[in-house]
């Protein structure tokens, strides 16, 4: 008799559980990939939070496949219209039609993108369903195959994206989702159509190898929107953006753009934002063409090379160089040595090789070196010493996390960041640090008031640490490790006073260097300096939030002490479609059934509503706290990412065992009893277990990062098939469908809860709630245990 993968006999052989298994692992893989570059794709689309927006409702899709699935089941067609081999090639047209459509202007629209981007999600979380509707006495191995195929996608996509840029990386899950169609074939007993679309597949993808990250449909275009510095960059109607060089990498799309008007800057955009510019440059520091010079000098952060004295300047750090401006500052400023240390190697890459335009800044200087990396790992790392540290406009809130909400924030410019740029300092050190406007001045001050205060320094000398350059646009803030003396500032005086009038102009020197009209910031600092109590009421009665950032909490640019509007809108619309899943799931009559056995019956969806939530609050959570010890934050996510998946996984087929031996209930309530207690340790121990492997090499930190995840991932991975086999001894897997909308469902409420309840009140306490979640299945875990021990009479 053959089983074909449609049929009700697919639980019947160990050959048909272990096929099922790998289209199961396929699909995920699929699906995780899907998301990452669709994260990619609509974050130079659109701006961080409306990316957020779109992939969070798209991965809602996955929940309403599963939903629609068990609906279908309800209404007695289960195996309905269309076979696993027609789904997968469903979900490939539906991957090639949205690439098609991605690179027109109409991708821009959200009510275009939208139902693009839901349809794989639906069909995919529909398949899933399907496919663990047939998971009777295989739950276990079904879901560690889920995640097993997550664990791949998460890295494949890495590999995916950096090999065939935005578009192409589509048109290759598309294929994987064709190939998943012909192995689903020859699975089905159609052999010869599966060996014949093997073929073509392997084929199409020879294809797109050779072609790389060479357009073959277009690009996708970059969104028309305030935050997008692409097109903003100057008012003149003459500008006109040209992109000169364009690549694709984890780090998102990197474009080199030149300007119709003027042929002296460029400019390097990540995803259409956070502009850098590149500079035109002869490559002789004493004979530079003096318009490069007035340009420069009309910047706020050029000022300080002018007024601070040699011994300042001798070894410097610039963190995030970019196109290289602030290397070239140090360069015509009379740096002795320049170490530049920038994250994205595409930005180190294009300025290296359009060295006939910068002159080589990255190359031909034999006092430069440009190191990739982090900046922050890299400060945590050094034991020598700088003196002057440059950082200017330091904006990480592009979409750079594996999960859709996954937010990397700004580590460089949290309270402990401040802490170890001060201990790299020599004692006559600084640190030159520009930002967009006054609102993020104020927060950068309030934070280096608070690193003084903290270290102890007398409320009368905090204000002589700092000079200040307010500026509508970039203002620039230098905060000395000393505080500056009296001819240091008369010194920064007598060279500003010689400046032209339409330089930027310093507008707080200490020890009252400008006379009585003290600027709204200078005054500001004379009041948060006065104590940490004054510094506190002062950051209260902000309107907006300027408190300190810190590593738990590394929000920098967040502006509402509730978080982003947007999360809350999103939150809400999440929140009432969890309510109704959960409603229908829980609240569905039960005629003719035992009491008893009513409670177990809710029990699985108990199991899926709090998992499905909890899982993700302490994923997302545990990865964006501890991706600051790993190193690059994508690359770090993702694995990261695979070592939480594979010890899932691992859980997974640990509660198969034990469920052999023991009751299902008794493995629930120790699994549970273990995340919280795993979970308590890990938020407790990991800063002490990571400060022992700091000076070591990534594989060394990776490693214990590892070691600290791999128990709590392993318990989490317990809970799901624990609900899967409830439902198989019950005689119910037609609510298998319904368990796995709803723990999608709410695992994209979790993702929403963890980044809200982060950027509020930081990430520690976002794992404790995550943590809570589980502690909540207590309640109806206790209540089946009681149940069924009074049945049997105990």
């Amino acid at each position: 008799m053959v089983a074909h993968l449609s049929g009700r006999g697919w639980a019947m052989t160990r050959t048909l559980r272990h096929q099922r298994s790998i289209l199961l692992a396929l699909l995920s893989m699929a699906i995780l990939s899907l998301e990452v570059i669709a994260t990619r794709l609509a974050s130079v689309i659109f701006v961080s939070d409306r990316a957020y927006i779109i992939l969070s409702v798209g991965i809602l899709g996955l929940g309403a496949g599963g939903f629609i699935a068990h609906v279908r089941e309800q209404k007695g067609n289960a195996g309905g219209s269309f076979s696993p081999w027609q789904l997968f090639l469903l979900l490939g047209i539906a991957l090639a039609l949205f690439a098609a459509i991605v690179t027109t202007p109409a991708a821009t629209s959200p009510v275009v993108i939208l139902p693009l981007l839901l349809i794989p999600f639906v069909i995919g979380g529909y398949l899933s369903a399907r496919l663990y509707r047939g998971a009777s006495g295989w739950g276990s191995l079904a879901y560690a195959s889920d995640l097993a195929g997550a664990v791949i996608g998460a890295l494949a996509s890495l590999w995916i994206i950096n090999t065939f840029g935005g578009v192409n990386a589509v048109l290759c899950i598309t294929l994987v989702a064709w190939g998943g169609a012909g192995i689903a074939l020859a699975f089905d007993g159609r052999k010869r159509a599966g060996a014949l679309a093997a073929v073509l597949v392997l084929s199409a993808f020879a294809g797109l190898w050779s072609v790389g990250q060479k357009r073959i449909l277009g690009d996708v275009p970059i969104g028309v929107a305030p935050e997008k510095d692409f097109y903003s960059v100057y008012d003149d109607p003459g500008a006109r953006p040209t992109i000169i060089d364009s690549r694709w990498s984890v780090f998102g799309r990197a474009d080199l753009v030149a300007y119709g008007h003027q042929d002296m800057v460029m400019q390097l955009f990540v995803d259409g934002s956070a502009g850098s510019q590149v500079y035109r440059f002869n490559g002789d520091i004493h004979h530079t063409n003096p318009f490069l010079h007035e340009l420069l000098l009309h910047h706020t952060n050029a000022i300080p090379f002018l007024c601070l004295p040699d011994s300042a300047k001798r070894r410097m750090l610039v963190i995030g160089p970019g196109g290289g401006k602030d290397v070239l500052l140090g360069l015509l400023g009379g740096a002795g040595s320049i170490r530049a240390v920038e994250v994205n190697p595409d930005f180190v890459a294009m300025v290296r090789d359009h060295g006939s335009y910068t002159g080589g800044i990255y190359t031909d200087f034999a006092n430069v070196s440009v190191v990739v990396d982090e900046g922050r790992r890299h400060v945590q790392r050094m034991r020598d010493t700088v003196d002057l540290i440059v950082m200017a406009l330091p904006s990480t809130a592009q979409v750079q996390g594996i999960e859709a909400f996954a937010t990397n924030e700004n580590f460089l410019l949290t309270r402990e960041a401040f802490k170890e740029y001060a201990r790299v300092l020599s004692p006559w050190g600084a640190i030159v640090l520009t930002v967009h406007n006054s609102w993020e001045l104020a927060r950068v001050l309030v934070t280096a008031v608070a690193m003084f205060q903290d270290a102890g320094v007398p409320a009368g000398e905090i204000p002589h640490h700092f000079v200040m350059l307010e500026s509508e646009y970039a203002p620039t803030i230098v905060i000395g490790k000393t505080a500056f003396s009296p001819g240091e500032a008369a010194r920064w005086r007598d060279v500003c006073t010689r400046l032209r009038a339409d330089y930027p102009r310093v507008t707080y020197l200490p020890h009252d260097m400008l006379g009585e009209n003290p600027s709204a910031m200078s005054g500001f600092l004379r009041v948060i300096a006065q104590s940490p109590m004054a510094l506190q009421t002062a950051v209260d009665r902000n309107p907006v939030q300027i408190a300190p950032c810190t590593d738990d909490s590394p929000y920098f640019y967040n502006r509402f002490r509730t978080g982003p509007r947007e999360l809350h809108w999103l939150l809400a619309f999440i929140g009432f479609w969890c309510l109704v899943v959960a409603l229908v799931a829980l609240l569905r009559r039960r005629s003719g059934m035992h009491q008893q056995t009513a409670h177990v019956g809710v029990l699985p969806e108990w199991i899926a509503l709090c998992a499905g939530a909890g899982f993700m609050i302490v994923e997302v959570s545990l990865l964006q706290k501890l991706v600051l010890w790993v190193g690059t934050p994508t690359t770090s996510l993702a694995i990261l990412l695979s070592v939480l998946l594979t010890g899932a996984g691992i859980g997974s087929l640990i509660s198969s065992a034990l469920s052999s031996t023991l009751r299902p209930l008794r493995v629930l309530l120790i699994a549970l009893t273990a995340i919280i207690v795993l979970g308590v340790c890990l938020v407790v121990a990991s800063p002490y277990v990571l400060s022992l492997v700091i000076d070591g090499s990534d594989g060394s930190r990776l490693g214990a990062v590892a070691v600290l995840l791999l128990p709590l991932a392993v318990a989490l991975g317990i809970p799901f098939p624990v609900a899967l086999g409830m439902l198989t001894d019950a005689g119910r897997e037609r609510s298998i469908p319904r368990l796995y909308a709803l723990s999608c469902s709410f695992g994209v409420l979790g993702s929403v809860l963890a980044i809200l309840l982060s950027v509020v009140w930081g990430f520690t306490a976002a794992i404790v709630v995550g943590l809570a979640w589980y502690g909540v299945l207590f309640v109806p875990a206790t209540r089946v245990w009681q149940g069924s021990d009074a049945g049997r009479g105990k």
